[in-house]
């Protein structure tokens, strides 16, 4: 079942531990463009 699985699925489980930011990227570009 895991290899079923894509490689990319595996990254975007990280990415959301090292982005644990309080507002989101597109969030703070927007106030920033305010």
């Amino acid at each position: 079942m895991k290899d079923k699985k894509p490689k990319f699925s595996d990254k975007e489980t990280m990415k959301p531990r090292h982005y644990d930011m309080p507002i989101p990227p597109i969030e703070y570009i927007l106030k920033n463009d305010l």
